[in-house]
């Protein structure tokens, strides 16, 4: 399946693009009344199925969880969704978006508390995943990077590993917060895309959210999620917006998007700036 098929596809079905994901492309219909996500690869089935389980337990969260259903038609598949309600909190300011973030984090926190699900959400250890990519560093990103930034990102990586309990108590998470994936009208609050959902370090919930909005504003996230599992919940947290960059390099070397390779350089460049000047970097 390429990628000019599915638009063949969707302008036969005269559906509008709205979006290029990471691995999916999204699109509604005239009157906007649904989404249409349609994979670029065809193995990513997988990912749409985790949600078809999982998504309809999640309906006590306080806000709205868009409920998928799996369409299939000419050799293609794809899940539709209802359209949400509102603006995205990227495009959303004052008041509607702090009350917008109270309302997220504490249904954050609902989620982050659930121990049983009935279906098979992927666990990424985060004391395994960064050990890993300790270990690792020098071979793959010592090409890219100078001296002093390769030391810095080992220094991130090892201060969340020493931040981590003893027994860390990873949850259910939605994997991708960001602000454009969260919706109000000012009555409904509604979170969407949730193909990263996972099994995780719920810290690395707040990585996206701590970048993209002013400093000034963190402190709504801090009070609505309260102080977390343990009492070095939000200093990791703050930590997994630098790792985070140093994590993505490492997915573009192994993947197929190394021409986002040298965007990311640079993010290294600015984060490493805001660390030594003991701010959380911005987008």
């Amino acid at each position: 399946m390429t990628i000019e098929r599915i638009k063949q596809f969707a302008k036969k079905k005269e559906w509008q693009y709205l979006a290029d994901g990471w691995d999916h492309i999204v699109f509604t219909n005239t009157d906007r009344s649904c989404v249409f996500r349609m994979p670029k690869v065809f193995s990513d089935r997988d990912t749409f199925d985790l949600e078809l389980a999982l998504l309809p337990q999640l309906q006590d969260l306080g806000i709205v969880v868009p409920q998928p259903t799996l369409k299939n038609e000419s050799g293609f598949f794809w899940t539709e969704y209802p359209f949400v309600k509102g603006k995205s909190l990227f495009s959303v300011f004052g008041s509607l978006r702090t009350d917008a973030l109270r309302q997220v984090c504490q249904s954050l926190q609902k989620l982050h508390s659930i121990t049983q699900v009935d279906a098979n959400v992927p666990i990424k250890d985060t004391r395994d995943r960064y050990k890993n990519r300790l270990d690792n560093i020098n071979t793959v990103l010592k090409p890219l990077l100078y001296v002093s930034e390769l030391a810095y990102c080992k220094d991130v990586l090892q201060r969340v590993l020493d931040l981590l309990p003893e027994r860390q108590a990873n949850t259910l998470s939605h994997g991708d917060a960001h602000l454009e994936h969260i919706y109000t009208d000012g009555d409904e609050v509604s979170l969407i895309d949730w193909s990263d959902v996972m099994i995780t370090d719920p810290a690395r919930e707040f990585q996206y959210l701590l970048r993209e909005l002013p400093e000034e504003t963190h402190q709504t996230l801090f009070e609505s999620y309260g102080c977390g599992p343990d009492k070095m919940f939000w200093e990791r947290a703050k930590m997994y917006v630098f790792t985070h960059t140093v994590d993505v390099l490492f997915i573009l070397i192994d993947g197929t998007k190394k021409d986002m390779i040298p965007s990311f350089v640079e993010r290294v460049k600015r984060d490493m700036k805001a660390w030594e000047e003991g701010k959380i970097p911005t987008s």
